[in-house]
Order: structure tokens, then C-alpha cells, then sequence
């Protein structure tokens, strides 16, 4: 707790106690030693009194209170007595920070060889000031090692923390520390660790900063290599994937069967999750023997496979034998299949195209029919007219023989494209040799030569069905360390 404001409203009040702590850190200093020291300051004596044999001696309202040769003990710790100047720890409202000066005596050289002693010198060292009353200070202060106040190793006035900025004095006699405040940034670069987005800036596999420890070894270009001796990080963001992050193969599988062929099995131990076309959620490597990765799972898809199949008459569907090794998304290949046509789906032994096959591609010729009266109308010629479409576009030819309800059209505006077909066949009753037949789709006809198409059953034949991405992906929860590379922090997460 903080001094109470009646300990210090009393007409005699307590002694004030002024303590220090040093502190070195091992980042800076290469070491983590603590250095605690007192002035012997009291407002009773004004000043430390030093007995014939050195003993330091403190009054609280007249009464001896530390016999300890130049030791005072508080909250369980030794401060050493030591020549010391404090000044400059007042706080004033202009926005100004202190920065109050350490004096140290220097006989014999104590603080210089300290110094001397840390490998970058003694700035940055932490130091703080503790503040309290004698009365609260440990029993072991008193004779006997009983107190007659109440001791409080938690009753002190705020602390105050500084840091050593520079030494701006050093002699024989004394060595002077001006210190700055925690928020003091004067001389401060920002940001305070440059960031490079092409290059690492931690030490490889330092516990702090880069944090790999694995056993995957790699040379500074990224290729693998077998011992840790050889192992050396290319500070490269693809350095680092290669380490934290996804690990991609190109692999084989083969429809109920749990081993994956790899083209390069480096990286991937067991444990890891495995994802890609064909193999089950949730698989994972059990175990792993050159580039053969042996999976916790059977795959449900061949990389590829070859099936004897039968393309229907609607052209947007296959029938085989059997649909195992086939798998939704497989790229299909074969006679008259277009480029980059896939499964959509798979129902028993139909196989269902993403693209129609091209009907010309397999169509016949049943007739062509030439005329000088070809034309195109927005209305149709029937008994009732009401039952016909306004809509539909009639084609006059003077002959229909060889024409039936279906046939694909292709003549003057019509194109493969429209894939226009013959919907009905209207006899013309007024006598003129004429017929009128319907289309499907929106076409526009003139006078020329008309051919007319059926498409036919084929014959079974073989497609090939192939993997569409045959990358593999291991450990794809991967995530770089904390902050190797800026912006990327939680890549691939």
C-alpha cells in the first residue's frame, strides 16, 4: 500500500528512506545482475553519520535503529550503503520529462570497472527509486531484530523508473548517470525495428525471435539437405515457408487405395493433415517411406482412369461399365468431347458432362433442300392460328420429303450455333406444294440451300478421365512465426 497521508502529517514525523536498484539485463548486458544501494539519507540527521567502525547509523526519534555495517534490509532484500548524489526527480507541468542525475563515488574504481565489465556499456540499465518512512522498514533494521513500529514491506511512495541514458561524467572521484524516462524517445529512431519485405531480419532458429526448431534441413537457396550442419536459412520469405508454412506436392492416388505418390516427398513426416482431389476430410499421413505417403484414409478418386463409354443422344451424358475411379470435377477427354469439359455429375453408371458435345460433331446428313421460295415468318399457317406460336419462325420449302420432327437446320443466317431443329411439320391446305416447319431458337431464313441433320446413337468408345490438380497440400494450418516479414504475420493461417 502507499504511505499513509497520517504517517506524514505527524509533527515528528518518520525518517525518509531512499533506496536504489540497478538493474542489468542480459539482452544489453550480457548479464541479469541486480545492484541495490542506499544514501544513508535521513530526515532526522540530515545526512548519513558513520560510526568509528564504519557502522552506518540511522535515528528514528532519537533511537538507534540499524547496527548493519553499511546494510539496511527492506522487504526482504540488502541495500548496501554507497557514496551516492540523487537530484532532479521533480515533476513540474510544462511538459518537459525529468532527467535526474545519478552521482556515484568512484574510489578505487568500483563503478568504472563495472562498467568496464559489460560488454556494451552500462546504458539502458534500469534504475529505480524507493521511497519509504523508517518506521515501516524490516525488524531486521532494529536491535535485536524486533521493531517497535509495525513493519510494511508494501508502505512506500510510488516508484519511480529510469533509465541510464549516458555517463556524462567520469573520473577518479565520481562517475555521473543522467537518466531518462521510459517515455523519454529523444534520439529514438522510429519504427524501432526496420522492417525489409525481402528479408528476415531474426536469427535462424534463435528460441526469441525465429523460433524453428525443426528437423527439415534446408541450404540457402531452399533446396533440402540432410544434416543440420549443412542446414542455412536464406532469409527469404519463401526460406520461411519452407520451414512454417503449406507444404505442396504433386502426388498420384489411386481410387481405394491409401498410399499417395509423391514426386518429392521431402518435408512431409507423419502426423500432417493431407488435402486434395480425391482423398477424404480429416486424412492424415501415418507414415511416409521415400515419396510414398502412406494416409489414414483410402482415396476416393483415381488420378486418372481410362473407361470404355457410350455418348447419348442428348450428348450431355456418358454410360459406362462402372463410375468407380470417377470423381465429380475429372477432366474428360475423348473423341468429339470438347476442351475443358468436366464431370458435373455422376449417377450410377451416367456420367453428366459440364458441356454438350458439339452436335454437328456427330450428326448425319439426311437431306438438303434447295428453293427459290425459302423465307422466314414471324406467324404460322394452320387451321386455327391461335395454335400456333406467335413467336415461331416458319421455314416455307417446297418439298418436305425426308424431313422429320428434330432434325438439326443449318442454311442462309442459321447457324451451327443456333442449333436450330425441326419442332413441327404444317401441311399446307390452299394446294401449293408447301409445307411449313417450326424451329427452335431464334433464327432468320432467306432463299438458298438447306441442310437438315440427325443426330445418331454412337458407338462406345474410350474418354479418359484425369485429376483437374494433382498439388497436394500438407500441414495447411501452417503459420510463419511473429513477425519475420512485415504484413504477414499470421500468413496462411
Amino acid at each position: 500500500m502507499a504511505v499513509p497521508f497520517a504517517a506524514l502529517q505527524e509533527i515528528n514525523p518518520s525518517a525518509l528512506i531512499e533506496l536504489f536498484e540497478l538493474e542489468l539485463n542480459v539482452a544489453q548486458h550480457g548479464v541479469a545482475d541486480v545492484y541495490r544501494f542506499h544514501a544513508g539519507i535521513s530526515l532526522q540527521t540530515g545526512g548519513a553519520l558513520l560510526a568509528e567502525d564504519s557502522t552506518l547509523l540511522l535515528y528514528e526519534n532519537g533511537d538507534t535503529i540499524s547496527q548493519e555495517t553499511g546494510g539496511l534490509v527492506w522487504n526482504g532484500n540488502t541495500y548496501s550503503w554507497f557514496p551516492i548524489q540523487a537530484e532532479g526527480f521533480e515533476m513540474n507541468g510544462n511538459g518537459t520529462l525529468p532527467r535526474p542525475t545519478l552521482t556515484m563515488s568512484n574510489l578505487l574504481g568500483t563503478i568504472t570497472g563495472l562498467i568496464l565489465s559489460l560488454p556494451r556499456g552500462i546504458e539502458g540499465a534500469k534504475v529505480t527509486r524507493i521511497r519509504t518512512l523508517a518506521r515501516y522498514l524490516d525488524a531486521d533494521n532494529f536491535p535485536g531484530g524486533v521493531s517497535p513500529y509495525s513493519p510494511d514491506p508494501t508502505a512506500e511512495f510510488p516508484r519511480q523508473v529510469f533509465y541510464v541514458d549516458r555517463t556524462a561524467l567520469e573520473n577518479r572521484d565520481v562517475v555521473q548517470f543522467e537518466l531518462a524516462s521510459v517515455f523519454d524517445l529523444s534520439g529514438v529512431r522510429a519504427p524501432k525495428r526496420e522492417c525489409v519485405s525481402t528479408y528476415c531480419p531474426w536469427v535462424y532458429r534463435d528460441p526469441e525471435t525465429c523460433q524453428y526448431n525443426g528437423t527439415q534441413y534446408f541450404d540457402v537457396d531452399d533446396n533440402p539437405v540432410a544434416t543440420l550442419a549443412e542446414d542455412v536459412c536464406g532469409k527469404r520469405l519463401s526460406s520461411c515457408e519452407r520451414r512454417f508454412g503449406q507444404i505442396t506436392r504433386i502426388g498420384s492416388i489411386t481410387s481405394g487405395s491409401n498410399q499417395l505418390v509423391l514426386v518429392d516427398g521431402t518435408s512431409v513426416a507423419a502426423g500432417l493433415p493431407v488435402k486434395g482431389f480425391g482423398i477424404p476430410s480429416g486424412t492424415t499421413v501415418s507414415s511416409i517411406s521415400g515419396n510414398t505417403v502412406t494416409m489414414s484414409a483410402s482415396a476416393t478418386a483415381s488420378s486418372s482412369a481410362v473407361k470404355l463409354a457410350t455418348l447419348n443422344t442428348s450428348r450431355t451424358t456418358l454410360t459406362v461399365a462402372s463410375a468407380a475411379d470417377l470423381a465429380v470435377g475429372m477432366i474428360v477427354t475423348g473423341f468429339n468431347i470438347q476442351t475443358g469439359t468436366t464431370i458435373a455429375e455422376i449417377s450410377g453408371t451416367t456420367v453428366t458432362l459440364s458441356q454438350p458435345v458439339p452436335w454437328l460433331n456427330i450428326a448425319t446428313l439426311i437431306t438438303t433442300k434447295s428453293s427459290s421460295y425459302l423465307k422466314v415468318q414471324e406467324f404460322g399457317f394452320a387451321a386455327n392460328p391461335r395454335d400456333l406460336d406467335p413467336t415461331s419462325r416458319m421455314l416455307v420449302v417446297p418439298d418436305r420429303t425426308d424431313i422429320v420432327s428434330g432434325l438439326y437446320v443449318i442454311g442462309p443466317t442459321i447457324t451451327e450455333a443456333d442449333a436450330a431443329r425441326v419442332g413441327s411439320i404444317i401441311s399446307n391446305s390452299s394446294g401449293l406444294k408447301r409445307i411449313y416447319i417450326s424451329f427452335e431458337g431464334k433464327v432468320n431464313g432467306s432463299e438458298g440451300t438447306y441442310s437438315f441433320y440427325e443426330v445418331q446413337s454412337q458407338p462406345s468408345t474410350l474418354y479418359t478421365f484425369t485429376t483437374p490438380d494433382r498439388n497436394y497440400v500438407f500441414r495447411t494450418d501452417g503459420i510463419l512465426n511473429f513477425g519475420g516479414f512485415p504484413g504477414v504475420s499470421t500468413y496462411l493461417a
